[in-house]
């Protein structure tokens, strides 16, 4: 006989019904010792393993279960759902499609396959097969989920409101339905309705660390931003992560180092403002004082991952891993220096420090507050972003780098500077690229009252968002509720990255949101010779676009409130003539500045990993 008999199968069942996966793991492990030609044996086997995150033991029984049962979908769309926990979306896609195949109307299966389309950025396509698995199953609350975040990152957000609402009548205490409201309030530029979205999911899930993340980013857009109530969840979310960790207190690292090697976390590593900070600052890097090992946790690749994988000696995708995992294979590679890239920002891998796989750990780039970790011994800021009086905000030491905390690579676009638009146009165009959540009201107040001021000028506004004809019109009763006529406004919409970058010709004076101060859209538009007006508060995600504009002496384009920062709009507008001379040599002096110039930026970068190695009194097994 080659398959378990019913009074086996029926025992398996009764073993699963008590919730016992370790006994029913086993009982089906012996299933397929005793019946080694049974898929059914298999198939159970791999999925319990599944279930309990084994995925490398799970992936080998359901391929092994496909084997010997072709025909059978379940096994396909199981194997399926372990590839993808995996990472390995494009081997996922193929079992789904198989199950498919076999079963046209298989909601599940439609379900796994546009999870992988949507690890892989397919968004359309992802949503295709969403639809297809709520048309499948009315009642399929994930996949009404999944349908309306991937509408969300498409900019159809009426719609994915629409989706979301029947997925929380569906299950109003599914906390994952709101965690997407959230993303999709963020999105519409409603903090305050997503923060609560995030605080309910924590009251229904007060141990998930990736709902406090969202939380925390969430926070950084508020106006005034909730120091207080940000220290508290963080400190919560490094105390759940950390009691779930067992720290490594011994490391196989190099000693001395020759080179220092720097172990880098991020879902980033890719086309996203992390990866355009990162580009040409890896291809600067002296390869004989440090050596990169990069630990995506994404499994997204595209161009930008291929330039930069070339300058790391290693290159690991740790999406599908557990943070045990995660931590061991960080282990064995041995970095002296494991850097965090994401903070609390999307595809974070934070907890997986709280195992202190490295014997020193940083936090940069990605996130513009304190990440709550006492395992991250540093964060690295600039003396602008993170003055003396701003430490207190952090958990972690601060290392500053002497001149600028970030460097953007020059984009692989060859635009020209163009001509001062003002000079053709007859006024004066101010503009802001950055995402509509940044778009608070106090911002829309200020830059209603500096578009008053400046007689005849206009405001341009471009984020994804504006793909949204509900959103547009929200905006634009909400800057008529501010005092700007919307006749003087123009939005756009998503463009692609060189007619994004081309946009800013249309642009004479760009104006930085607040209290979350633009990084990216500062670097980007000072590259195009188009100058930016920002208002430094206090903490570092205040201060991003101070660091920038004064690590390329542009000192009189930082304002100290909002009175300051009408006065000085007002002023540096008022002289076209020196406007148009300011744009002609702008892209020159950011490229002379550490904030555009790798070759320097890779110099300090270096020099402070190399210091706070010395500095590190961290024991270690040499």
């Amino acid at each position: 006989m080659n398959t378990p008999r019913k009074p086996e199968i029926d025992r398996l069942r009764q073993i699963l019904a008590t919730g016992d996966d370790l006994q029913a793991t086993e009982f089906a492990q012996k299933l397929t010792k005793r019946y080694p030609g049974s898929s059914l044996a298999w198939n159970a086997y791999g999925a319990l393993l599944a279930k309990r995150q084994q995925h490398g033991g799970a992936r080998t029984a359901l391929e092994r279960a496909a084997l010997l049962e072709p025909g059978d979908p379940a096994i396909h769309n199981n194997l399926g759902n372990v590839l993808a926990s995996c990472g390995l979306a494009e081997e996922a896609d193929t079992a789904f499609r198989k199950a498919i195949q076999l079963r046209p109307a298989y909601a599940e299966a439609h379900f796994g396959l546009g999870a992988t389309l949507a690890m892989r950025d397919l968004l359309p396509q992802a949503a295709q097969h969403y639809r297809i698995a709520t048309q499948l199953n009315s009642q399929y609350t994930k996949a009404w989920i999944e349908l309306g975040a991937a509408l969300t990152n498409l900019g159809q957000l009426a719609e994915a409101r629409k989706c979301l609402e029947v997925a929380r009548i569906l299950a109003p205490d599914f906390a994952e339905v709101h965690q997407y409201l959230g993303v999709l309030f963020t999105h519409c530029g409603q903090i305050g309705e997503a923060i609560s979205c995030f605080r309910k999911c924590l009251d229904l899930e007060p141990g998930n660390l990736y709902y406090r993340s969202n939380l925390l980013f969430a926070l950084q857009y508020q106006a005034p931003i909730n120091a207080a109530e940000e220290r508290q969840h963080a400190l919560a979310f490094a105390a759940a992560a950390s009691a779930a960790a067992q720290p490594y207190t011994k490391w196989n690292c190099p000693q001395p180092p020759k080179p220092l090697r720097i172990g880098l976390v991020s879902g980033d590593l890719r086309a996203h403002p992390v990866g355009y900070f990162l580009d040409s600052v890896f291809a600067r890097l002296p390869v004989n004082r440090l050596e990169l090992y990069a630990y995506s946790t994404h499994p997204l690749r595209d161009d930008l991952s291929e330039r930069l994988q070339k300058h790391c000696t290693k290159w690991s995708l740790i999406a599908g891993m557990s943070d045990q995992q995660a931590a061991a294979h960080i282990h064995s590679d041995a970095p002296h220096i494991l850097v965090d890239l994401a903070g609390h920002s999307a595809h974070n891998r934070l907890a997986l420090f709280a195992w202190r796989p490295a014997p020193l750990q940083v936090s940069w780039l990605g996130y513009v507050a304190t990440t709550g970790m006492p395992q991250i011994d540093y964060v690295l800021a600039d003396p602008i972003t993170v003055p003396e009086g701003g430490r207190a905000c952090f958990v972690e030491d601060i290392w500053l780098l002497p001149k600028v905390r970030m460097c953007l690579s020059t984009p692989a676009q060859g635009l020209p500077v163009s001509r001062l638009p003002a000079l053709d146009k007859g006024h004066v165009t101010f503009g802001c690229f950055n995402t509509v959540a940044k778009l608070n009201d106090s911002v829309l107040e200020l830059w209603a009252r500096v578009v008053n001021a400046v007689k005849g000028s206009r405001l341009r506004l471009m984020a994804r968002q504006f793909s949204d004809e509900s959103l547009r019109s929200n905006l634009m009763t909400r800057l008529h509720n501010a005092g700007l006529d919307p006749q003087r406004v123009d939005l756009l919409g998503p463009l692609p990255r060189v007619d994004y970058l081309a946009a800013y010709g249309d642009i004479d004076i760009a104006l930085d949101p607040f209290p979350f101060t633009g990084g990216t859209t500062t670097a980007e538009a000072l590259w195009m010779g188009v100058p930016v007006l920002s208002m430094a508060g206090k903490r570092l995600v205040e201060r991003q676009g101070a660091g920038i504009l004064t690590s390329a002496g542009l000192i009189e384009w930082i304002a100290t409130d909002a009175d300051d920062y009408v006065e000085r709009a007002l002023r540096l507008s008022a002289d076209i003539g020196e406007l148009s001379r300011v744009r002609a040599g702008l892209r020159e002096i950011f490229l002379a500045s550490p904030a555009g110039n790798a070759s320097i930026f890779a110099a300090d970068l270096t020099e402070a990993f190399e210091a706070m190695w010395l500095k590190t009194s961290l024991p270690a097994d040499l």
